[in-house]
């Protein structure tokens, strides 16, 4: 009994109508099976186990061969005014790692004949802090400790130059602003005596015609025993009454220019203290370069010996996969080929 094909039955591929020619009833050469890479894997095992086990030897040796390292660490701290550098931290990083470094490797190189070692420059953010820092193995510690040594000289000498610099600067300006308030401090006090001078002179001449004065009001009281005619005495009364209040005016305005030298001196004093606070202060601002800290730490290794064995089997492994199917498209080459 023939079985009667319905559609939906077998796929079409399988259809043998003139509707499905021969080839959509061919399956395509080129699809990938997962059964097909597992052979491939089990045939080639000895390339993936053989590759994997030599590359996971060579880390683990590498690990446990490897030295311990240590960090050699110099703090430097930039010369300043008020916390802010004195110059700029990038301009200064900027010509450690393009003049000063490679001259000082140079120069440490030719000086010892050997490598110099690296140094990684970092500022800490919002502070006056340069930390230079190296790591190297315990017997190239000294080599480290000497080029370190060298750029803190450097550092420090251009950070004390540039602290002199501006201190010298501050006491410019003070000695100027000084030299100028005390020259006018000087003249008022010149002023103020001279004034005061000629106020006594004024006194004694107020006190002279005062005495004449009196003398001829006693004389007109004593009417018998007069030298001169009243009227004349008179006159000369009246002569020396105006005489003594323009005296008495030329004091007063003697005392109020005294009064405003004497304003005007304690004005300039007060100024040439607070100039000499200013100054002061200016100079506190000022913090001079430091190398507080020099210092040799131990530092594990930045992998580890079980993570570099542990990254050393995952890359054997993938390196023996590529060598398995590596070597099973040799073969089929040459399959093909012969």
């Amino acid at each position: 009994m023939n079985e009667q094909n319905t559609p939906g039955t077998r796929p079409p591929s399988h259809r043998g109508d003139a509707n499905f020619p021969e080839e959509s009833r061919r399956v395509p050469d080129d699809e990938i099976s997962l059964v097909d890479l597992w052979l491939v894997l089990v045939r080639r095992r000895w390339w993936l186990f053989g590759i994997a086990l030599v590359v996971f030897a060579l880390g683990t040796t590498y690990a446990l061969l490897q030295k311990p390292s240590q960090t050699y660490t110099t703090t430097l701290e930039f010369a300043a005014k008020d916390e802010e550098p004195l110059i700029s931290s990038d301009a200064v990083m900027a010509r450690l790692e393009r003049v000063v470094l490679p001259e000082l490797k140079r120069r440490f190189e030719a000086e010892h004949e050997v490598g110099a070692p690296s140094i990684k420059l970092t500022h800490v953010e919002g502070s006056r802090l340069l930390i230079l820092e190296s790591s190297v193995s315990e017997d190239r510690l000294p080599r480290v400790e000497a080029l370190h040594g060298a750029v803190r000289d450097w550092f420090l000498a251009t950070q004390g130059t540039l602290y002199e610099r501006h201190e010298s600067r501050i006491e410019r300006d003070f000695a100027r602003a000084n030299a100028t308030l005390k020259s006018s401090h000087n003249a008022i006090k010149d002023d103020l005596e001279t004034t005061h001078a000629e106020l006594e002179w004024i006194k004694e001449e107020r006190r002279r015609l005062q005495e004449s004065h009196d003398h001829i009001l006693e004389e007109l009281q004593n009417e018998a025993g007069l030298d001169q005619s009243p009227e004349i005495l008179r006159i000369r009364l009246e002569g020396m009454r105006q005489d003594l209040s323009i005296t008495s005016s030329e004091v007063r305005e003697l005392q109020r220019t005294i009064s405003m030298f004497r304003t005007e001196k304690r004005r300039i004093e007060q100024r040439m203290h607070k100039k000499k606070d200013d100054y002061e202060n200016r100079i506190e601002e000022l913090q001079t370069a430091e190398a507080p800290t020099l210092a040799a730490a131990n530092q594990a290794d930045a992998l580890g010996p079980s993570l570099t064995m542990a990254l050393s089997a995952v890359l054997g492994t993938m390196l023996g996969i590529m060598a398995a199917f590596f070597r099973e498209f040799l073969a089929h080459a040459h399959q093909l080929s012969t």
